[in-house]
């Protein structure tokens, strides 16, 4: 359940720090303004200067030699490439397979010189901070992917063409025609535009203990949708692979209420973790219904990969979760794929522990805040699983911590749960605690279970404790 439900009748503010207002690819200009914080129900007003007041910059003269030596790199990239372009189309002698790659290669470095390199001059020019308007910079990068990706990709046909050509000079010359050429270059330009679309989009990205906050975009296959996550890097990111904490959130969540009132980054930089933080649910999907609730549908993942219409195709969050995001966050980022973990906040707690359970040894540890223990008996899990997952009671099973830990069997899994004894939600039987830590008990799996007296659900209750967690997590993680 997310710090942002303030009372047992669902009156719940978002309390995110939303993209309106927000100018810049890298998050430099940052958001001024009011911010609505959840779980305290409180607001302040926050003013927050851009970063581009106190940048020290380059001189003028700096960069006017920069401009002058971009803009000969681009008239020469540019020119030369229409040139081969020209020569190839006009010149019969030279229309063959072969040239019909470079013409292709060509044109790929040519879109690069005209609409990527100017680009990269003007953010030189601007201090590296992003000029033109926010909705440019997404297309900006995908063009430098796509274009970049093209001019590699055809450089690795035409090699692998000249290596057939050489060793079977015979076979080489019968199977490459005018038409297969044709045919291999439009594969170059479709694995291109594929690459360009999966690549990562960097929404912002902040200077926080010594590392980087950042938040990224992209196209998510498991989901059919633009996901957003967010990550942060420590200090040790930049000289080697680090471990990786992942973080799922609550009910009406996205990925910025535990980077922006957690307090994790200080800890997440002592020891040397990689904290990986995903929205709660797909998003923009038009599904009918999916926005009128707040504990189901958009922001309300549960976590489990849906069988029923209309939400089997998009709904598949314990996939995304599980298969999809380690398997990007360990291809782009310095991240050790063999030690990771998972913590969770109420929904998030819930998604957490069956995820461990699920996957024996995938997980080094596991901890929860305030978990649905037992969502097969509380009314918040009733109502996600029987709309995600039908009406049979047997399909709810694989999603529920207190059913899975009866049956686990597996390497040592310690539980690290924090409940809050003020938690409304635990006293209206939504989170069922002593359920789990009963089958725990029956299975022998090390539960250590702090009732802290005071707290509520709220991310106040989080940030008093999280340092105590990451500890929990480091402990196995850098063993």
């Amino acid at each position: 359940m997310g710090t942002d439900i303030m009372n047992l009748h669902g009156n719940v503010s978002e309390g995110l720090l939303g993209n309106g207002g927000r100018n810049g690819c890298n998050g430099n200009d940052i958001l001024s303004g009011n911010l609505t914080q959840g779980g305290g129900g409180y607001s302040e007003e926050t003013k927050i200067l851009a970063s581009s007041q106190c940048a020290t910059g380059m001189t003028a003269v700096d960069k006017n030699w920069a401009a002058l030596l971009i803009l000969a790199v681009i008239a020469i990239t540019v020119t030369g490439n229409i040139l081969v372009i020209i020569a190839v189309s006009l010149e019969k002698k030279l229309q063959n397979a072969t040239n019909y790659f470079l013409m292709s290669l060509a044109v790929a470095d040519m879109l690069l010189g005209i609409l990527v390199m100017p680009v990269s001059m003007v953010t030189i020019l601007y201090e590296y901070r992003w000029p033109l308007p926010s909705d440019l910079c997404p297309i900006w990068i995908y063009l430098d992917v796509l274009f970049s990706t093209a001019s590699i990709m055809h450089l690795c046909a035409i090699s692998l063409d000249r290596y057939i050509a050489i060793r079977n000079p015979l076979h080489h010359s019968r199977f490459n025609s005018r038409t297969k050429a044709r045919l291999k270059i439009m594969a170059v330009w479709t694995i291109s535009v594929g690459n360009g679309k999966m690549s990562l989009t960097q929404v912002t990205s902040n200077k926080c203990s010594g590392g980087y906050q950042k938040v990224f975009e992209h196209d998510s296959t498991e989901l059919k949708c633009k996901m957003k996550f967010a990550i942060y890097l420590p200090p040790k990111a930049e000289n080697g692979k680090c471990p990786v904490f992942y973080w799922l959130s609550g009910l009406t969540c996205t990925e910025q209420n535990f980077i922006t009132k957690a307090g994790s980054q200080q800890a997440a930089s002592e020891h040397g973790l990689i904290i990986v933080a995903p929205d709660t649910s797909p998003r923009g999907c038009n599904i009918e219904g999916e926005d009128e609730s707040w504990d189901f549908g958009t922001g309300a993942g549960f976590y489990v990969n849906a069988t029923q219409e209309p939400w089997k195709t998009n709904y598949r969050m314990y996939a995304y979760v599980t298969e999809e995001l380690p398997s990007l966050i360990n291809a782009n980022f310095p991240a050790d794929p063999e030690k990771m973990s998972i913590s969770g906040h109420s929904m998030g707690g819930h998604g957490a522990l069956i995820c461990a359970l699920k996957n024996p040894g995938k997980y080094k540890a596991v901890s929860a805040f305030a978990p649905i223990c037992n969502p097969m008996q509380c009314a918040w899990g009733q109502k996600a699983f029987t709309g995600y997952l039908g009406e049979d009671k047997k399909d709810w099973e694989s999603y529920d911590a207190t059913v899975l830990a009866g049956s686990y069997c597996g390497p040592q899994l310690d539980i690290l749960i924090d409940q809050g004894r003020d938690d409304q939600f635990l006293s209206a039987s939504q989170l069922l605690p002593d359920n789990l830590i009963a089958a725990c008990s029956e299975k022998k799996i090390p539960v250590v279970f702090r009732l802290q007296p005071g707290y509520d659900h709220s991310y106040y209750f989080i940030y008093s404790f999280i340092n105590d967690h990451i500890k929990h997590h480091a402990k196995f993680l850098n063993a």
